[in-house]
């Protein structure tokens, strides 16, 4: 079979999540979980379809040519479950190392292995040492033959057990340091050296395999090694930058199920003789949560383009986005389930917002954590503003819809954004062209004349933070959560600006009522408002009637068939 071309052959590949015999339907998926089991049968139907294509660049064989249409397919997948796209997806986290920093033998043939159908694993992590990656353990040796050999463990990683190749970051040197990793594809067929760790039970994702593996003295070729000694550290930093863009797919796919769930309970619940979803407090929470998606769908949508587009400025623009959309999906499911109330957590209901929310909670802690992340944006802090201000049209490429990105070029991707975000040096440039714009509504012209303004100064207060990476004060952690909200801002409005004439028939967009929505949403946090709800109900109300409009799960997207599949009509 082929590899699905659009967001509806996706759906068909899945199958209707009602039905009871169907492996990738809710049933199955949800008595899986129940014994923590893995989804064999549903991994096997992406697999038949050869939906692991996408994550494959074209140029050696695969469908891989625009980041953000592989976020649309991890996005569908996780919209059916969490776990089922986290078992699946992982195989591209496992291969990105190698796309970013092998030559094109390895590369081809780490391809090969996974067009055969082959998952392969990321194995970073060890016991005891956490994110701390300068302190792993597994060593990459030469023996008296002048063979390399490799030892050790690797714990806590993602099909260990079930995949069939792994690519590990391995201590090359005894003391270390950022010189003293190497990067070693580890292909189980063709060594007998290895042996499983068990399975570790986990609070979410239960049926993922969560494992580990042993190594004892296999010896690897030199060809086995991706990138040139003492760069493994640097090439796994750069491939970061890739599967933290991809990790917000998750986020995305769990809160159109979480939506879904809680706008046809809300549709269907009578409360008081009315429908919940005709009481004013349901309404501002449904209306809150779908300008919250919007918001986080058009960074992540942006920052996906930025690897093709904007390579150099992608270590902040997926710090932000990474730290960002996770963390303000779980607290939209917190409100959803709070909205659900005890129907949340009955096991009988197809889609459960408790296992949603239990499941999703894992993808804030997936290629750094919230720390993590946060530190590497007050790293960068004395860059983020860069010199000069661009012009308005500067982002458009990255962010158009109907346009195909720039090939990728990985050797551009770099550890700081010397040059800053054009994201952010461009948005007084859209600020001034819409605030003479007479075809932008005066409400959302005064709010993009804030967010400018408000953005500008919480950078200038970034580039003011003291910067002593021993003793970080808990005040730079702060800048740089607001410093996380201005960037997705910044996407959000720079996303409108570029398609706001393609999409202006759109319910959603019609008068940028999705944008205003979401600016109404967030400001309060940048002025320093109590909470975030500020008078702005009238604004999310509106859209929630507009949504309501539409089938399907049209009325949680504002990119539509970009937001699974990115499909750029005409251009393909």
């Amino acid at each position: 079979m082929t590899a699905p071309t659009t967001h509806d052959d996706l759906d068909e590949i899945l199958g209707a999540g009602a039905e009871l015999d169907n492996p990738a339907g809710h049933s199955a998926l949800n008595a899986a979980d129940r014994i923590d089991e893995f989804p064999t049968g549903a991994v096997a139907l992406l697999d038949d379809n050869r939906v692991f294509e996408y994550y494959v660049p074209v140029e050696y064989g695969g469908k891989l040519d625009d980041y953000a249409e592989t976020m649309g397919i991890i996005r569908t997948i996780a919209g059916r479950n969490v776990t089922l796209a986290v078992a699946h997806g992982k195989t591209f986290l496992g291969a990105v190392t190698v796309w970013v920093g092998a030559d094109r033998e390895l590369a081809q043939r780490v391809a090969d292995v996974i067009l055969a159908g082959t998952a392969v694993s990321w194995g970073l992590t060890e016991r005891g040492h956490g994110s701390d990656l300068l302190s792993g353990d597994m060593r990459l040796t030469r023996d008296d033959q002048d063979n390399l050999v490799l030892d050790g463990e690797k714990w806590l990683i993602n099909n260990a057990t079930r995949g069939g190749a792994l690519t590990l970051l391995v201590r090359s040197k005894p003391e270390g340091g950022p010189r003293g990793f190497d990067l070693v594809f580890y292909d189980k067929a063709r060594h007998d050296a290895h042996r499983p760790v068990p399975k570790e039970l986990t609070h979410g994702i239960r049926g993922a395999d969560i494992s580990g593996i042993r190594i004892d003295s296999a010896i690897v070729d030199e060809a086995d090694l991706v990138g040139r000694p003492g760069t493994g550290l640097e090439t796994v930093l750069r491939g970061l930058q890739l599967t933290r863009t991809l990790c917000c797919a998750l986020s995305l796919g769990a809160a159109d199920s979480a939506l879904e769930a809680a706008l046809e309970f809300a549709r269907t619940r009578n409360l008081y003789g009315r429908t919940l979803i005709e009481l004013p407090d349901a309404r501002r929470i449904l209306g809150e949560a779908l300008a919250d998606q919007f918001l986080n769908e058009a960074f992540a949508f942006v920052v996906a383009r930025s690897i093709h587009n904007l390579p150099a400025e992608l270590s902040v623009h997926c710090a932000a986005a990474k730290f960002l959309v996770p963390t303000r999906t779980e607290a939209m499911i917190r409100r959803l389930r709070g909205l659900v109330g005890a129907r949340s957590v009955l096991d009988g209901d197809d889609r459960v917002l408790g296992r949603i929310e239990r499941d999703h909670r894992i993808v804030s802690l997936f290629d750094g954590n919230t720390v993590v992340n946060l530190s590497s944006l007050i790293s960068q802090f004395s860059l983020v503003s860069g010199k000069g201000a661009l012009p308005a049209e500067t982002m458009s490429e990255t962010c158009r819809l109907n346009l195909d990105p720039e090939p990728v070029e990985y050797a551009r991707l770099s550890l700081l954004a010397k040059r800053g975000s054009s994201a952010l040096r461009s948005l007084a440039a859209v600020a001034e062209a819409t605030a003479h714009d007479p075809g932008t509504p005066e409400p959302l012209r005064t709010l993009i004349a804030e967010a400018s303004q408000l953005t500008g100064a919480e950078t200038a207060r970034a580039a003011a933070q003291p910067l002593n990476a021993a003793d970080t004060p808990n005040s730079s952690f702060v800048v740089a959560e607001r410093l996380s909200l201005c960037l997705g801002v910044a996407c959000a409005i720079h996303f409108w600006y570029a398609n706001r004439t393609d999409r202006a028939g759109h319910p959603l967009w019609h008068d940028g009522l999705w944008l205003e929505a979401v600016l109404g949403r967030v400001l309060g946090s940048l002025r320093g408002d109590v909470g975030e709800f500020d008078g702005t109900y009238g604004t999310t109300d509106r859209l929630l009637a507009a949504a309501l409009e539409l089938p399907g799960a049209q009325r949680i997207s504002v990119l539509g068939e970009a937001g699974h599949r990115a499909t750029k009509a005409g251009t393909k």
